[in-house]
């Protein structure tokens, strides 16, 4: 079967053989691209292709294809941060339109396994159908994903009770620029590039990580996310 393309979903002859092999959709009309130049930051930064993943492999291919061509790739939700973080001038991917699956819930172990691109909004709805909680997701993320508040919401007002989203997650399986598929979690040894990317970062963060928390706010916003190197700062535990 011949994947066909309208003139609404054509792309330019860079973009032509990664679009072949995606099981996903790659759109670089101006009216997408326009769209995604922004979010709810004051910023503008326009993107050369917007690429919505099926799956990992998807993923995969979209990294190899911005290896290879050192363009950059940034990750997306709904657009809804107000940093500028969804905004990048090579590749967006945005997950919020197929990777929006909750996966499983085991009630027994109280743990519930999503795709980065499910709504905030849709996942509390579900939690509370349910008659669980997880209490550091608010009405105030209903607009967000969770791959959104894993990577850049830490600390939220509810966190004062209940912890940062740090507490929260159990794993994530993170795709690296190799194409390599690692799973993060307390108590697994980081291999191959990821461990790579480890030995690279912690020199960096031995350099500059005592300037980067004195010049770090005295409040409790905080945009480090997951903060996989364990360098922030916490918050006010949760009682006992």
């Amino acid at each position: 079967m011949v994947k066909v393309y309208s003139p609404f979903t054509s792309v330019p002859s860079l973009f032509s053989d990664l679009a072949k092999i995606l099981a996903g959709d790659i759109d670089c009309s101006q009216e997408t691209l326009k769209k995604y130049s922004t979010d709810a930051s004051p910023y503008t930064v326009r993107p050369q292709a917007v690429i919505y993943p099926k799956n990992g492999n998807d993923i995969k291919h979209v990294i190899s294809f911005a290896r290879e061509y050192t363009m950059p790739v940034t990750v997306r939700g709904n657009g809804s941060g107000s940093n500028g973080g969804a905004l990048g001038e090579g590749l967006v991917l945005d997950l919020a339109r197929y990777f929006d699956k909750i996966r499983h819930i085991n009630m027994l172990d109280q743990t519930i396994t999503v795709d980065a691109g499910v709504n905030i909004k849709i996942l509390r709805e579900r939690l509370h159908s349910w008659n669980v909680d997880i209490p550091i997701l608010t009405a105030q993320h209903n607009s967000g994903t969770v791959g959104s508040l894993v990577s850049t919401k830490s600390v939220v007002a509810t966190s004062f009770h209940y912890g940062t989203i740090r507490e929260w997650v159990e794993a994530i399986t993170v795709i690296v620029d190799t194409g390599e598929e690692h799973r993060i979690a307390d108590g697994v040894t980081p291999s191959g590039r990821l461990l790579g990317i480890y030995q690279a970062i912690f020199p960096l963060l031995s350099m500059y990580g005592p300037t980067l928390r004195a010049s770090k706010p005295e409040n409790s916003d905080d945009a480090t996310g997951y903060s996989i190197w364990n360098t922030s700062r916490t918050v006010a535990p949760k009682p006992i």
